[in-house]
């Protein structure tokens, strides 16, 4: 199989505080296949790193593991064709200490650029 060829995008559009340390947040996310080969049965990870803590999720099929956040495809946006975008993949979440996005994203184990 080729290999993945990649770029996510993560955007915060929301943040709030619960006190000076905590809080929430929203993102939203886009898998864009920047590769000449369909990417099927997606599964983009990426790493906290902070005190972040997933609470609900869209598009997507996600859990934690720790500060590791595997997010897979749903069954109606499982293929990512070249050229594609797969907008709209999102979730909230609290954090405590800081709120620092994650420095690196992969999917099926190939390393994305970042937008």
């Amino acid at each position: 199989m080729p290999p993945v060829s990649c770029r996510v995008t993560y955007r915060v559009g929301t943040q709030w505080n619960t006190t000076a340390t905590t809080g929430g947040f929203g993102v939203t996310m886009s898998i864009t296949n920047t590769g000449a080969t369909p990417i099927p049965a997606w599964k983009l990870r990426f790493v906290f790193p902070g005190g972040q803590q997933l609470t609900e999720f869209w598009n997507s099929a996600a859990e934690q593991d720790g500060a590791r956040v595997p997010v897979a495809n749903a069954p109606y946006n499982a293929t990512i064709g070249p050229g594609q975008t797969r907008d709209g993949i999102g979730f909230n979440a609290t954090w405590s200490g800081t709120n620092n996005r994650p420095a690196a994203f992969s999917v099926n184990t190939t390393a994305c650029s970042v937008a």
